[in-house]
C-alpha cells in the first residue's frame, strides 16, 4: 500500500518565488520503505564528481534533508546526474547553518536516474529500519527537500520545498513535519 506523505514544487530558497526551471517533488511511503521522487527540467547539465560522498554540491544535486532525534540533526541525501551520492549526518549547532558534516561510511539509500528531453528525474528509496537504527522517528520526523542547479554561466540557482530565506539549505526553522502533510 503506497501512503503519500508530501508533495509540491520547489521555490526560489531565497526569495520563496516561483523557480526559473520545475521541479516536482513527491514523497511517499510503501511497505517499509520511503520514496524522494523529483523531476527536474534542466537546460544545462553540471554534476561535479562521480565517487561517493565527495562534495557533490560543488554542482547540480537533489538533495532530501530528514531530522533524526532532534531538528538540528538530520541525515543528508543528495544525488546528481551523474548516479554519485553523498550520505553524511549533519549536526548544526545553531540552526543557521553552522554545521559539523559526518560523513557515513556506506550510504543508506539507493537511487535511480532517468532522463528524457530536458526532464532528470531521480528516484530515492531508504528503508525506514535504516532510518531507526540512526535515531529518526516517523512522530518526529521533519523533512526539507532541495535542488542546486549551477546555469552555464556558473551561476548558482537554488530551490526548496519549504524555502528557507536564505543563502544556505541549513535552515532548521524551515523543515516540516513529514507525517502530516507538512506543518510544523
Amino acid at each position: 500500500m503506497v501512503k503519500d506523505l508530501l508533495s509540491g514544487y520547489l521555490k526560489e530558497c531565497q526569495s520563496g518565488g516561483e523557480a526559473k526551471l520545475k521541479t516536482f517533488f513527491k514523497c511517499y511511503e510503501k511497505g517499509e520503505s520511503l520514496f524522494f521522487d523529483f523531476e527536474s527540467q534542466q537546460d544545462f547539465p553540471c554534476p561535479k564528481h562521480a565517487e561517493y560522498n565527495k562534495p557533490l554540491y560543488e554542482g547540480d544535486t537533489v538533495e532530501v534533508f530528514l531530522t533524526l532525534d532532534s531538528p538540528n540533526r538530520y541525515l543528508e541525501i543528495e544525488v546528481n546526474q551523474l548516479g554519485a551520492e553523498y550520505c553524511v549526518i549533519i549536526e548544526n549547532k545553531d540552526g543557521e547553518g553552522d554545521i559539523i558534516i559526518k560523513k557515513l561510511e556506506k550510504s543508506l539509500f539507493t537511487h535511480k536516474n532517468e532522463f528524457g528531453g530536458d526532464i532528470w528525474a531521480c528516484q530515492i528509496k531508504i528503508d525506514k529500519k535504516k532510518l531507526y537504527q540512526i535515531g529518526w522517528s516517523e512522530d518526529m520526523a521533519l523533512i526539507n527537500a532541495h535542488r542546486q542547479d549551477f546555469d552555464r554561466e556558473g551561476k548558482l540557482n537554488i530551490y526548496s520545498l519549504f524555502p528557507t530565506f536564505s543563502k544556505t539549505f541549513h535552515k532548521s526553522k524551515a523543515f516540516q513535519r513529514l507525517y502530516r502533510g507538512g506543518t510544523r
